[in-house]
């Protein structure tokens, strides 16, 4: 009987306290019927609050006595709505500016740009598409103030080098690339042979050489929705060494919640001609002649083509090349070498298709796109992308986002245009005569090495039929985001990242001694075959821990003081492994293989590991000002265990003067200050003395 009674006594008191309760629900849109999220209702002079989902729904449960919700949000102004019943929908006015640009990049979390201590530059989807290219890296040339973006090769595909801040470190220039806050695979360690020679073939035998570029031409520029990008020390410290060369942050396009299904085509062709401006051709020359003008040889000919070999000999000097003096006209047939190694009218086409959508919890964008580029010069550039990008609520303020992407190019533009070298087939054409012809071809039918007897180099036309470039590249990155928000003050948010490609380069000299120039042209003259295997997975796992706290509505102190606290744990593992085949000596006629050839291998392995520890703290006043100091302590596997840290503090803080003067003509007037420590992160296995 007892039992009984004090059951049916806390079954009373329960109710009782339920019965002091009452759930709130409602909707919060703008001016125009959107749905907003990420807005704040919170109860008047208490600390207990929500979040707006992303359909602008919430759910909150009051004391019986609240009277008044107050919401607000970056952009709108703070509203307060009277609790008449179990539903209060609200719509949201703008602050009556211009909406801020919001920025995550350097931040951690979403900022209004305005009370951002340091330079963000920001480039939305709606500017890269007026750029006729392909890639992201050269649809950012001319956007980024400061930044320095130059192709290594000018070829369609190659990677580009990006500069930020200037060169500051013997190693790498290169920029950490994040996409959607995650760390990807910056930089490309890719053509390397066993013989690291020029484009003639000639060099020594070497390990792999590195390319140091940016990978950012594997992505699609069509699902990109902005790009952000830093260059500041005080922000690179946020991500460690890693960023100390800049930090260029990418965010894909994600679909919308509203219901409805959109599909969006687009489809672009252009045309590249070489631009090879008003030049002047030398009409004139210092060559002895004959009587009638012609150039002669040094047997006192004229200058002719061998009938078997289709060369002609080198021209006859004069006695004295201190006077001599270009007078003479040529009366010889004159070439445009440069107009015929070029290909006119060199076609992109660059079609892409997205279906995006969503419902109350849920959203997805699918992306398909395929680009088709011919070199201006040798080659064609393929490359298509597939990109999908799911979200989902699980449960109350329980999001997950998974963003797939998967890449494959075959590129076969490589090895015309050469590097630091005067050898290389397109500077013979800059430095062939004019009375020249590159495409001549000997008796049984093959182009000459080059049109000149004695010449130490190869014509375009050569290298296209002896010598041949391909690379295949199959990149997958994954990416997953778990981001949780208990109460409106704590938010967990946790990403992992794996970005992996297989990239296969292949260099084939055919066999060459069935030509009627057996003593020049490409080394190896009885063919090589080289195959260089590159696998690389790059893991970054990041999670983070904010804080939030206003003082006004969460700490009842009268102040307009909001604070976040920001503690991070960043884990980056990177497997990287080459594995090099190379093959001499092949039998004049097809198959070209490794079989029965003399054979070579080479192999490269390496394994990388940093973590580091941040922590931030940010404060603002209002809209006036704010200040923000943090700490990262960052480890490397490059000093083994027990090695000392490294630390990188930073502190900036800015004010927004504007805000303290009425002024119709300066909209923003803002005086800010950053600094920070920043350092290079060395590499595996790299042993520096000082």
């Amino acid at each position: 009987m007892k039992k009984t009674f004090l059951g049916l006594a806390l079954l009373f008191f329960a109710s009782a306290i339920l019965a002091q309760t009452r759930t709130i629900t409602g909707k919060v849109t703008d001016d125009k019927g959107s749905p907003l999220s990420n807005i704040s209702v919170i109860v008047k002079g208490t600390s207990i609050g929500a979040t707006t989902n992303a359909t602008g729904n919430y759910s909150l449960t009051v004391p019986l006595s609240a009277k008044t919700l107050t919401f607000s949000g970056i952009n709108f102004t703070d509203t307060d709505a009277e609790i008449t019943g179990d539903v209060v929908n609200l719509t949201l006015e703008t602050t009556g500016k211009v909406l801020d640009e919001v920025v995550v990049t350097g931040v951690g979390t979403a900022t209004s740009k305005k009370k951002v201590a340091f330079s963000v530059e920001t480039v939305s989807a709606k500017d890269l598409p007026k750029v006729p290219q392909g890639s992201i890296d050269q649809a950012l040339v001319g956007k980024i103030p400061g930044a320095q973006i130059s192709s290594i090769s000018g070829q369609p595909g190659q990677q580009a080098a990006i500069l930020l801040r200037g060169i500051n470190t013997l190693s790498t220039t290169q920029p950490m690339i994040l996409v959607d806050g995650v760390q990807v695979n910056a930089t490309s360690n890719r053509n390397g042979t066993l013989s690291s020679d020029d484009n003639q073939g000639r060099g020594t035998a070497s390990i792999i050489s590195t390319n140091q570029s940016s990978r950012l031409s594997d992505l699609d520029l069509s699902n990109i929705e902005r790009v952000e990008v830093i260059q500041g020390a005080a922000a690179a410290t946020i991500y460690g060494a890693q960023g100390a060369n800049g930090v260029i942050q990418i965010f894909t396009k994600k679909g919308s919640r509203s219901g409805k299904t959109t599909v969006t085509f687009n489809s672009r062709v252009s045309i590249d001609n070489v631009l090879k401006g008003n030049m002047k051709f030398a009409e004139k020359h210092f060559y002895e002649t004959d009587a009638e003008g012609y150039i002669i040889s040094n047997a006192n000919i004229r200058l002719a083509p061998s009938t078997s070999t289709g060369q002609t000999p080198q021209p006859k000097l004069p006695s004295s090349l201190v006077n001599a003096v270009n007078d003479k006209p040529y009366r010889e047939r004159l070439y445009d070498n440069l107009g015929n190694v070029f290909r006119d009218n060199a076609t992109t086409f660059n079609n892409s298709v997205t279906v995006s959508g969503g419902r109350e919890k849920f959203d997805y964008a699918l992306t398909l796109s395929h680009l088709n580029q011919e070199s201006i010069l040798n080659g064609d550039y393929e490359r298509t992308n597939v990109s999908l990008n799911l979200g989902t609520e699980l449960f109350k303020n329980f999001n997950i986002r998974s963003n797939t992407q998967v890449v494959y190019s075959d590129n076969t533009t490589g090895g015309i245009t050469g590097q630091n070298n005067i050898f290389s087939p397109l500077n013979s054409t800059f430095l062939t005569r004019r009375y020249l012809d590159i495409s001549q071809k000997d008796s049984i039918g093959n182009y000459v090495t080059h049109p000149e007897v004695g010449s130490t180099s190869t014509t375009a036309f050569y290298t296209r039929q002896f010598r041949q470039w391909r690379a295949e590249n199959t990149r997958i990155i994954q990416n997953f985001n778990l981001n949780y928000k208990p109460v409106h003050f704590l938010e967990i948010d946790y990403k992992i990242g794996i970005d992996n490609y297989k990239y296969l380069y292949s260099d084939l000299i055919r066999y060459q001694q069935n030509t009627l120039t057996p003593t020049l042209g490409i080394t190896p003259l009885n063919g090589r075959l080289t195959y260089d295997n590159f696998n690389e997975t790059f893991t970054n796992s990041l999670l983070s821990v904010y804080l939030r706290a206003n003082f006004e509505k969460d700490l009842n102190i009268h102040i307009p003081v909001n604070s976040t606290t920001q503690i991070s744990y960043d884990y980056r593992k990177n497997r990287y492994k080459n594995y090099t085949t190379q093959g001499t000596g092949f039998t004049p006629f097809p198959p070209n293989n490794l079989n029965g050839t003399t054979a070579a291998i080479a192999e490269a392995n390496q394994d990388f590991v940093t973590f580091g520890y941040l922590a931030n703290q940010r404060f603002e006043y209002g809209e006036l000002l704010g200040v923000s100091a943090g700490v990262r302590v960052d480890y490397s596997s490059a000093f083994g265990v027990g090695s000392d840290p490294f630390v990188f503090p930073r502190a900036d803080a800015y004010i927004r003067l504007s805000q303290l003067f009425d002024s119709k003509a300066i909209r923003e007037w803002k005086v800010r200050g950053a600094w920070g420590k920043a350092g290079i992160q060395p590499g595996a296995y790299d042993r520096f003395i000082t």
